[in-house]
């Protein structure tokens, strides 16, 4: 997905010492959809994370507080896998929504930083 978004454009000659590759030029509306798409990868990839994080520490707790002198643990990452589905499925799209806003407006600061910076060098 994201390299057809990235190919989306006008193509046009590079002038220079390497004239024989091409540049994509996007328009807004382009560039709007990239932005679209990075902030969903974003969100998606904090949601997984969250998930799994969730299921694993689900699974420990289960076998810690289940663990006797007596018998050993048991611990199942398919009742983790339950508990997220069933009760946390919106607390974690929550909280992967809040760290993928703020990841992405990291990236939009670092992206003015560099411009910023490509500027005092000219």
């Amino acid at each position: 997905m994201a390299a057809y978004i990235v190919s989306v454009g006008e193509i046009s000659q590079r002038t220079g010492t390497l004239s024989f590759l091409t540049t994509v030029k996007w328009n807004s509306e382009t560039q709007y959809v990239f932005l679209y798409s990075l902030f969903g990868y974003l969100w998606m990839n904090a949601f997984i994370i969250g998930v799994t994080q969730f299921i694993i520490s689900a699974s420990v707790a289960m076998w810690y507080f289940s663990c006797t002198s007596d018998a050993p643990g048991s611990g199942s990452l398919v009742r983790g896998l339950w508990w997220v589905f069933r009760y946390h499925l919106g607390s974690i799209a929550v909280g992967s929504f809040l760290i993928a806003l703020v990841q992405f407006i990291r990236i939009i600061f670092e992206y003015y930083k560099s411009q910023l910076d490509k500027a005092k060098d000219n």
